[in-house]
């Protein structure tokens, strides 16, 4: 085949492809659906692309005219001339139906139509059969243009192949295939059996045909003398010799050119056609996929002889089917798609190209084997590939090659039967064009299964709210597909808030689906409610119960792989396979949250009043809305209580009234255009392993990887920007059943950031156990060796350098430290203490050892809030980091759902996503007093999560930046307001100085500080003071726990003591008072307790807590830092649970 390419001058050069491929050139995204009854036309439809993307093939008007038929007929031999007056008449009544097929166009769809025959001939289609009870490929042949442009002569097998280029509609789809002589004489035998038997009948003839359009044509008679005198050209090296073979060459192909456009008008309407669309390679799925961006390969049948393609039912009467009916393959760009006949749409299979797929093929040589020339005896075979003078054209080869061979990817091996050698070879060829021009079949960077795509759009989205509300704006304009994989899905989760019944999940999915838009679903299938609450089985029926377009599978099979302790803890939506979001956020409750990180939502929270209820709402209503902005289970802590019973969202797992919800703090990322697109990739390869090993009582389609988008498509549609992006994951033998190959790139990725860093690494991550030991079990992901490897070359060359690591308080498991039953908290803490700075392998004793003083280099942060709840009660709970991000010099983002832990990064545990983000946008800002260039996504990312963290009103900053012509506000105008309807009491602040006062003088926030993180004017003056001053606050109010002043048992006693007590002093304002009034006692005794605080007291300590800078504060290194050195820390009983599960 001929296609274009550009030469490194920017020359257009034509390159000889040796291979079936075909390129399809519409730029829309329609789906190939997989049922006949759910095709629907295409939504973006184009008979036009770049030239640089389509086969080098001639215009139909260039075809076969009355010159080269006489040209043909004048250099015939004499044996055939003296055939008498017969082939004369034959030759001249074809050179007149050549001249009409060249003057007149093709025919158009809509003139067929209005006449009417079209319309018949296609109801016809409908119901014909052919000898085999197969229906009528639903094909318009008569839309079919033909051109035989050469004559190829294989060296290595003496194959003589006819180079037909054939073009289907207005450009829709262009595509090459190779034929022997023979096939068009098998072909013509066909045809010609069917008629006698009387199977064709009288075809229906078009507007602008012959007479005789509509009969089977003959065979060529000129091939029968034509090939002698071909070889003896061949044979010759006379310059005579070849132009006698060159005229031949070009006689036989305007004869095999003229027979077969006679043949496709003569049989364009019998269900017999069917037979000429398998010649042709022209199936039902591949004009369905016409309007897909990307090339296509070679179509045809073959045999699958391995049990590595689909889950069958053990049938007795069945067991052989699989291997003697033969599959239609189809070649793509990046994937064999697998059909389960030619005029049928359902799919059977896709089969990946990936970095370790091969071709493998089996040769059996045999020597008493031999070739025998014109005149000669034999003679022993010749073993070169060079083209020997003596090769007569035949199929016999100095070896005999079994029509046998493998496809390996990392996943399976899958063993395949072509019906004749031409045809496996032709296949073999085909696919490895297509493997050779896979990029993701080549290694890529940090060994991921994806490239890096330049020029991509990405926008970062920091918590629920921003989040959720580009999701669903996404899903609400979808049109085609939506892939979701999510740990958890809450079907009855509320995407904005307050929540309404049009931006519900379910019901928005549900109304997606009416409107004719596929929706695919992958969740994590616990081992049990009891250890994971997530309820898999409740979702997958929920979702599809509500439409047929809803297909959801749950993963994985936990008896069939043997896994027990991992998760799939993907969160991905892709949208259109154009718009995508991953991150740390799933769909699910307990995730919504804002800037404020608010612990408090109750209606009556300021006194009673009168609710609602609606049953097509979750709590109660007012003015067609919830009430409550987190209402029933979607009111969490699980460091309080895991969810239950997820078939009633209505209930409060907790009692909001007297407990806080713990506030929920992630990010995530959007994606458009190519990222999106390896985004699907990974779905349907992970969507069809599922199917491949599931038995369905539902049928659920095989899903295909969507193809690159071309620079024109991304101008096109909108997606082009100035980021570069790769896709990395974590993924092994049990998650993408690749036996022998995991997928670590996401550590590979963090590791590599880390080493190259100039000055400043940022991270927040839900967890922090890296390069330790613990009972005997090691951490083999090293990234705290990375850290630690990177200070020490810092500390040794005198380069400024820090790291910032914020991470949780507490693990976000319930009960209290000092519960038996809360094992999972303290082996996990435990462990987070080995790698930060206990024991011998802990960062703080490798530096340490290097002469490094850690505070210098690295700290670690957490958050925390509070809230006052009914009855004026005081409570506080930690903001929970469940983001998984790292930020290198504010210009590499690495973001996704990976943790920093044994399970996340080793790639044979837990599977992951990530994203590596690096923006080509440079900006100027400093690094620690220095100019230096910055990227704008990594850069404004990081500013504004530390921002919020330290209490800006980051959403004001927003709406300022939209309005450049507002005064600028000052920072005491920026501080976070705390006036929404869940924020605390409605009590007035008092600047009382009595018990409960400032430790030291609250640090200013400038907001124009945060653009140099290792300034100190920044970091000690605001950043680090402010944490200092928090934890102070709250150590003040609360006694927190857990907390650097706790080291003990009996510390930690004692600060249960007065949380019990702080939690008892209840104290309200009169509910008609001025503000002035003195508050009144609210408990359930008639008076107030000796021990709680009073009415001042507690006046005092919300005072206080009012001057808080945020929610930042230092992470407790030093809580129960006695007892874990006494081996007091872990309890009996968690000495038996497996570390693995908790790394």
């Amino acid at each position: 085949m001929l296609v274009r390419r550009r030469s490194g001058g920017g020359t257009c050069q034509e390159v000889e492809v040796p291979s079936t491929v075909r390129v399809a050139q519409p730029e829309g995204m329609s789906e190939v659906y997989t049922e006949p009854a759910q095709v629907r036309p295409s939504v973006e439809t184009s008979t036009s692309a770049p030239a640089h993307e389509r086969t080098n093939v001639r215009s139909q008007s260039e075809d076969t005219g009355t010159s080269g038929v006489h040209s043909a007929s004048q250099s015939r031999d004499a044996p055939a001339a003296r055939k008498g007056g017969k082939l004369r008449t034959f030759m001249r009544g074809r050179g007149s139906n050549n001249e009409a097929v060249r003057t007149v166009p093709p025919p158009s769809v809509i003139g067929e139509l209005q006449t009417g025959l079209l319309t018949v001939a296609m109801i016809t289609m409908t119901m014909d059969r052919d000898e085999h009870d197969n229906p009528r490929i639903p094909v318009l042949l008569q839309q079919v243009q033909v051109k035989i442009s050469d004559v190829v002569h294989t060296s290595y097998s003496g194959h003589t192949l006819y180079r037909i280029e054939l073009t289907y509609g207005a450009d829709m789809l262009r595509w090459v295939i190779y034929r022997e002589v023979r096939d068009f004489f098998n072909l013509h035998t066909y045809f010609y059996t069917q008629s006698v038997r009387g199977h064709l009948g009288k075809t229906v003839k078009l507007r602008g045909a012959g007479d005789n359009d509509g009969d089977l044509p003959s065979f060529p008679k000129l091939l029968f003398t034509g090939m002698l005198s071909l070889q003896r050209g061949r044979n010759q090296s006379s310059s005579e010799g070849k132009e006698r073979s060159m005229a031949t060459e070009r006689e036989t192909r305007e004869a095999l050119e003229h027979y077969l456009k006679r043949l496709i008008r003569g049989v364009q309407f019998t269900a017999q056609a069917n037979r000429l669309c398998r010649f042709l390679e022209l199936s039902f799925m591949a004009l369905q996929m016409a309007n897909m961006q990307g090339a296509l390969g070679k179509q045809g049948y073959l045999q699958i002889r391995s049990r590595s393609s689909h889950k069958r039912s053990l049938i007795l009467g069945r067991l052989g089917d699989d291997f003697r009916v033969p599959k239609w393959f189809i070649v793509r760009e990046s994937y064999i798609l697998i059909v389960e006949d030619l005029f049928d749409l359902k799919v059977h299979d896709v089969y990946i190209m990936d970095q370790e797929f091969q071709v493998e093929q089996s040769r059996h040589f045999r020597k008493h084997v031999v070739e025998y020339g014109p005149g000669d005896s034999e003679k022993e075979p010749s073993y070169s590939n060079e083209d020997t003078q003596d090769r007569t054209g035949a199929t016999v080869h100095h070896y005999v090659k079994r029509h046998s061979f493998w496809l390996r990817n990392a996943e399976r091996k899958l063993k395949l039967v072509a019906p004749s050698e031409r045809e496996m070879e032709q296949f073999i060829m085909s696919i490895k064009w297509a493997a050779g021009r896979n990029q993701f079949g080549r290694p890529n960077r940090f060994n991921s299964f994806a490239p890096i795509r330049r020029n991509a759009r990405a926008q970062w989205l920091v918590d629920g709210r921003d989040y959720f509300w580009m999701v669903s704006e996404a899903i609400s304009q979808a049109r085609e597909r939506i892939y979701i994989h999510d740990w958890w899905l809450s079907p009855e989760f509320y995407l904005r808030r307050p929540g309404t019944e049009k931006w519900r999940l379910d019901r928005l999915l549900q109304r997606k689906a009416r409107e004719g838009v596929h929706v695919y679903v992958i969740i994590y299938n616990e081992v049990s409610n009891q250890f994971t609450p997530t309820d898999s089985g409740y979702t997958k029926q929920r979702l599809m119960s509500l439409h047929p377009n809803i297909f959801v599978q749950r993963s994985p099979s936990h008896f069939q792989t043997g896994t027990f302790y991992w998760a799939h803890h993907e969160k991905l939506c892709v949208v259109d396979e154009m718009i995508a979001f991953m991150g740390g956020l799933d769909l699910c409750f307990g995730r919504w949250d804002t800037a404020t990180h608010s612990l408090v939502d109750d209606p009556h929270v300021n006194g009673p009043i009168e609710v609602v209820t609606d049953p097509n709402f979750i709590g109660p209503v007012a003015d067609g809305a919830e009430i409550e902005i987190w209402p029933g289970q979607d009111y969490a802590n699980e460091r309080i209580a895991e969810w239950h019973t997820l078939t009633k969202p209505e209930l409060d797992i907790i009692p909001r009234e007297r407990q806080p919800r713990m506030p929920w703090h992630d990010v995530s990322t959007q994606l458009f255009g190519q990222p999106a697109r390896d985004l699907c990739r990974h779905f349907c390869q992970r969507w069809n392993m599922l199917l491949r090993n599931k038995k369905h009582t539902r049928r659920m389609p095989f899903l295909m990887p969507p193809p690159d988008l071309t620079p024109v498509e991304m101008e096109k549609y909108g997606v082009k920007g100035t980021c570069e992006v790769q896709i990395c994951r974590s993924a092994g033998p049990w998650s993408l059943n690749t036996p022998k190959t995991v997928e670590h790139s996401i550590q590979n990725a963090y590791l590599k950031t880390i080493q190259l860093s100039e000055h400043f690494i940022y991270i927040e991550n839900q967890f922090f156990v890296t390069s330790t030991a613990a009972q005997g079990v090691h951490i083999e992901n090293s990234i705290g060796l990375a850290l630690v490897e990177r200070i020490v070359r810092a500390h040794r060359e005198g380069q400024p350098w820090r790291a910032v690591i914020v991470i949780p308080l507490t693990p976000g498991f319930p009960e209290a430290y000092d519960n038996p039953e809360s094992g999972s908290v303290r082996i996990i803490q435990m462990l987070q203490y080995l790698s930060i700075n206990r024991g011998p392998n802990s960062i703080y004793s490798r530096l340490v050892r290097a002469g490094v003083d850690p505070q210098d280099y690295i700290q670690f942060f957490s958050l925390r809030g509070w809230g006052q709840l009914r009855n004026g009660q005081l409570t506080t709970e930690q903001v929970y980091i469940h983001g998984k991000l790292l930020i290198a010099d504010d210009r590499i983002v690495i973001m996704g759902s990976a943790n920093i832990n044994e399970r996340s990064q080793r790639g044979d545990r837990d599977s992951e996503l990530a994203c590596v983000i690096r923006d080509e946008e440079m900006i100027d800002s400093t690094m620690a007093g220095e100019p230096f260039q910055v990227g704008r996504y990594a850069h404004t990312l990081r500013v504004r999560l530390m921002q919020e963290h330290l209490g800006v009103d980051v959403d004001q900053l927003e709406l300022d930046s939209l309005n450049p012509s507002a005064s600028p506000k000052s920072s005491s105008d920026l501080k976070t307001p705390r006036t929404d309807p869940v924020s605390p009491t409605t009590r007035r602040s008092r600047t009382s100085r009595g018990t409960f006062a400032p430790p030291f003088p609250r640090p200013n926030i400038p907001v124009e500080l945060f653009e140099d993180p290792l300034a100190n004017e920044f970091y000690h003056d605001v950043w680090s003071s402010a944490a200092d001053y928090n934890m102070a606050v709250f150590r003040q109010v609360f006694q927190c726990v857990p907390d650097d002043d706790i080291k003990t048992w009996a510390a930690y006693k004692a600060s249960r003591i007065w949380a019990n007590r702080l939690s008892r002093s209840l104290w309200h304002q009169p509910p008609n008072g001025g503000g002035n009034e003195e508050a009144q006692w609210a408990g359930p005794t008639p008076s107030p307790d000796m021990d709680v605080f009073s009415a001042r007291e507690v006046n005092q300590m919300v005072a206080l807590l009012h001057t808080c800078c945020g929610h930042l504060v230092h992470h407790p290194l030093h809580f129960l830092e006695q007892e874990a050195a006494a081996s007091n820390f872990l309890f009996p009983l968690d000495h038996m649970n497996p570390i693995s599960v908790f790394d």
